[in-house]
């Protein structure tokens, strides 16, 4: 579905266990497409909290893109840029596949969904909504950061449609869990009423939870690590950030310094920026993160626009590397500046941050240590497990989920699925 975004599905996911569920609850988990383990954030978010529900029930995995008619791989956007605008025998299809099993519970995610919330309030169906961000939120940072003073006038009709459609999906919600404590206002706000919301974690991925990187007891190559998706505009707009003016600046203190951009799908200009940047290396679509964590002094992250949580922050932490980042590199993650990464907004405050990381192994140190130990009792997947518990187990205690009145949640007519 191109667009949300997601990788091609991996055939198997959320297929029904070979060991027979007892539990009683049958619970439909509705997503764009079966997520890859190994792929994107959005994913990765998703198998975790399809982990979490399988401890509270017996659940089925609904992959719209399984519904979409013939040749039809790529799914085009409304004009509010956040909502796929799926064939309606799409929704119908899935809307009755749904039905046919009875759930106790659904869980949803996300606005780019909401014609399938529109179809299941339709038919008065509750549903609980995943946020993997408040997309409307997000959609106007990037915009503001593309276009700047000019963004509210050209994007104006576009932020009005996101905006109505997401506050549509969220009101139909029997309740939503986000990823952070900032989302669940940002939720709230668009509701224009008081909703249920609770936090359920982004997870910390897979591959590093288990990995150590050595503590240094002498200061190593002074050697800088960016990670991130490439093809996301708020992490092209960091990485050009980094070599363009915090690098060359940390460079001129420490001449020795290395910088390594890792991630997936970037762009063309991306690449001859970091080519023709002196001993910056650009590592595109890298099979294995961690040769690069392990080789760095320290993951700086200048992030100025994104929602959710950053997984490129908790796998840092997870794997023992400390940072330098921003506040909104850390947003919902509750960590402290100074204990658990250093805080930077300006370029000579990453510039500052970043040398006393690699000059200070004892510092290094410190922030590694604090910072793995908060990701590790936080984070992890028994952490979201008791998340997911927490904010679902309820409803599935109670009889029945009515969903909200239709009307009072649809946006307006103009913006509904055709």
């Amino acid at each position: 579905m191109g667009c949300i975004g997601y990788p091609a599905p991996i055939h198997g996911f959320g297929q029904p266990a070979a060991k027979e569920n007892t539990l009683s609850h049958k619970i439909v988990h509705i997503v764009p497409t079966r997520p890859d383990p190994q792929g994107t954030g959005a994913d990765l978010r998703n198998t975790a909290l399809h982990q979490g529900l399988a401890a509270l029930g017996d659940v089925v995995l609904v992959a719209v893109d399984d519904f979409l008619p013939q040749g039809s791989a790529i799914v085009p956007c409304k004009r509010s840029v956040i909502e796929a605008d799926l064939p309606a025998c799409t929704v119908k299809s899935v809307v009755a596949q749904v039905q046919a099993l009875a759930p106790a519970l659904i869980v949803l995610e996300g606005v780019a969904l909401a014609d399938i919330a529109y179809g299941l309030m339709a038919v008065g169906q509750g549903y609980v909504l995943d946020m993997h961000n408040v997309e409307s939120d997000l959609r106007r940072q990037m915009d503001r950061a593309k276009r700047g003073r000019w963004a509210p006038i050209r994007y104006r009709r576009r932020w009005q449609d996101a905006s109505r459609a997401e506050a549509a999906v969220i009101r139909g919600a029997l309740r939503v869990i986000g990823c952070s404590d900032q989302d669940g206002q940002r939720a709230m706000a668009l509701a224009g009423r008081d909703i249920v919301f609770h936090v359920v974690p982004n997870p910390v991925p897979g591959w590093c939870q288990d990995r150590v990187l050595p503590v240094m007891t002498a200061p190593a190559q002074n050697r800088i690590l960016f990670v991130g998706h490439l093809g996301y505009a708020p992490n092209i707009i960091a990485a050009k950030r980094l070599l363009t003016r915090i690098f060359p600046a940390i460079r001129l203190a420490a001449p020795d310094a290395a910088l390594d951009i890792c991630g997936r799908m970037p762009q063309p200009k991306l690449r001859a920026l970091a080519a023709a940047t002196p001993k910056a290396t650009l590592h595109a679509d890298p099979v294995d993160l961690a040769p690069h964590y392990a080789a760095a002094s320290v993951a700086v992250i200048p992030l100025t626009e994104g929602g959710g949580t950053r997984l490129k922050v908790l796998e840092a932490l997870a794997v023992g590397l400390p940072i330098v980042a921003s506040a909104k590199a850390v947003e919902g993650i509750g960590l402290v500046p100074g204990h658990h990464y250093l805080m930077a907004e300006t370029d000579a405050q990453y510039v500052d941050a970043a040398l006393q990381v690699m000059r200070d192994a004892g510092l290094a140190a410190r922030l590694a240590g604090n910072g793995k130990a908060w990701v590790q009792d936080r984070f992890s997947a028994a952490a979201i497990g008791r998340a997911v518990a927490a904010a679902l187990a309820s409803l599935l205690d109670s009889a029945g989920h009515d969903a909200p009145a239709l009307d009072a949640a649809l946006p307006a007519k103009d913006s509904r699925p055709g």
